[in-house]
C-alpha cells in the first residue's frame, strides 16, 4: 500500500509542478543528389548513394542533438533526368543499434534502366527479324509459290 500511495503523491507533485511538457519526435527530411555520370556501372553508383546516405545521417544526429529520426533521399540525375535510387527513415536509437543502410533502405528497382545503365532493347530490329523470317516461311509454302 505504501509503494502506492507514494505513486500517487508523486504523479500529484509531477502534475502540479506544470513543468512538463509532451516529447514529440522530431523528423526532418534530407535530400541529396548524386550525378551518375561518372559511374561505370550502377553498382558503384549505389555504393556511393549508400555511403552518402550514411554520412549524412552521421552528421545530421551530431549536429541535431534533439532530433530522433532522419528520414534521407538519395537522389540519381543523369542528362537532367532524376530518379531516385534509395530512401529511408531511422530513428537515432536504431542507427546507434544497426549502423548499416541496407538494414533501414528501400532501394527502387527500376532506378538502374531509368539513368540508362541498361540499355533497351530495339523493339523494331527484333520485329523487322520476326517480319522477315515470317515471308521466307510463307514463300517455301506450296500454296505461296508460283511454279
Amino acid at each position: 500500500m505504501i509503494a502506492g500511495v507514494s505513486c500517487l503523491i508523486g504523479f500529484a507533485i509531477v502534475l502540479g509542478s506544470g513543468t512538463l511538457q509532451p516529447v514529440q519526435a522530431e523528423t526532418r527530411q534530407v535530400n541529396l543528389t548524386l550525378t551518375s555520370g561518372g559511374y561505370a556501372n550502377f553498382a558503384d553508383l549505389r555504393q556511393q548513394a549508400e555511403a552518402m546516405a550514411a554520412d549524412s545521417i552521421q552528421q545530421f544526429f551530431l549536429q541535431n542533438p534533439a532530433a530522433d529520426e532522419v528520414s534521407v533521399k538519395i537522389t540519381g540525375e543523369h542528362n537532367g533526368t532524376e530518379v531516385p535510387l534509395l530512401f529511408l527513415t531511422v530513428s537515432r536509437s536504431n542507427w546507434k543499434q544497426t549502423p548499416s543502410i541496407q538494414a533501414w533502405a528501400r532501394y527502387f528497382s527500376s532506378s538502374e534502366k531509368l539513368l540508362g545503365f541498361i540499355k533497351p532493347q530495339p523493339v523494331g530490329l527484333s520485329i523487322a527479324l520476326i517480319d522477315t523470317q515470317y515471308r521466307q516461311a510463307l514463300k517455301e509454302q506450296a500454296a505461296y509459290r508460283d511454279d
